[in-house]
């Protein structure tokens, strides 16, 4: 399968509104990568990814911003408050998100590893949203981007490997994600030993607590 985009969102955990960004950041990944002659968001880190997603938001007529401060409680130590900085802020039309997000790169090879590869940085995302507390004006999001790499010589298993992933992604381990792969010339991307093909960005609602 050389070209595989997707997202889901499970019912009942308090992120319906985060669907359509999943659509919009489909776009927002094309659009970027178009316009820059194939450089993509998926190829860098937290930073550059929280900017794609800042996109997707406005894109899609919700408001967003990076970086702001925002009062926190200390880990372990829920009544010392502190002002902090959460990662993004996006305002949906009926709820107000408050994101903290994390990345790493996890290799394509290693699929009897995703799961705990995936729930390891997932954790701490899920680690500092927590910090960022919740009330009834907003929602608190975890948020983790996975970047993913395969060695030149491996390019033959690509295909088979974002099939598994996807089959994973499918049983929807999670309380949302989105998954992009693209279909692109991979040999080309400029890097001496590596190829990345495509990054999911996993979300995780702190602030719903019905299981």
């Amino acid at each position: 399968m050389n070209n595989e985009k997707g997202y889901f969102c499970k019912s009942r955990k308090g992120i319906k509104e985060f669907e359509p960004i999943f659509i919009k950041w489909h776009e927002i990944m094309d659009t970027y990568a178009e316009k820059t002659g194939g450089d993509y968001f998926h190829f860098y880190r937290e930073r550059e990814n929280v900017s794609a997603l800042s996109a997707a938001a406005w894109r899609n007529n919700y408001v967003a911003m990076s970086e702001f401060s925002h009062e926190k409680s200390r880990k372990g130590h829920k009544n010392e408050k502190y002002t902090g900085r959460c990662d993004l802020y996006i305002g949906a039309d009926k709820v107000d998100f408050y994101i903290e997000a994390k990345h790493e790169f996890i290799s394509l090879n290693t699929d009897k590893e995703w799961s705990e590869r995936l729930k390891g940085t997932r954790s701490l995302a899920i680690s500092d949203a927590k910090s960022s507390g919740h009330s009834e004006d907003y929602s608190v999001l975890g948020v983790t981007f996975f970047g993913f790499y395969i060695p030149k010589n491996h390019q033959s298993k690509i295909n088979s490997a974002i099939d598994k992933l996807t089959k994973y992604l499918e049983n929807k381990p999670f309380d949302s994600a989105g998954w992009y792969f693209p279909n692109t010339q991979r040999s080309d991307q400029g890097f001496q030993k590596k190829i990345l093909p495509g990054c999911i960005m996993v979300v995780e609602n702190l602030s719903y607590n019905t299981n």
